[in-house]
């Protein structure tokens, strides 16, 4: 039985949803979202009781350039190289 994370099972367990593009300040708010919220919600939701994100209130907004000061000191990712 293959396990999914319960941010996955929370979206699509029922089937895809649609979710609408948009930028707005309620970051734990599932419709509307946008690129960067979407990642940020898949490491909050979808890590379990693992401290991978930082906490931050229920208004935030998070653009792909602060996606890596948003994560723990113990799970902050590394740049490898460019492409």
């Amino acid at each position: 039985m293959k396990k999914y994370s319960s941010f996955y099972v929370l979206l699509f367990d029922s089937g895809p949803i649609h979710l609408d593009h948009q930028l707005n300040s309620h970051i734990k708010q599932f419709n509307p979202n946008y690129c960067s919220k979407l990642v940020w919600q898949a490491y909050f939701y979808g890590s379990g009781n693992l401290p991978v994100i930082r906490a931050i209130g229920d208004r935030a907004v998070v653009p792909p350039t602060n996606l890596p000061t948003s994560f723990t000191w113990n799970y902050t990712p590394h740049s490898i190289g460019r492409y």
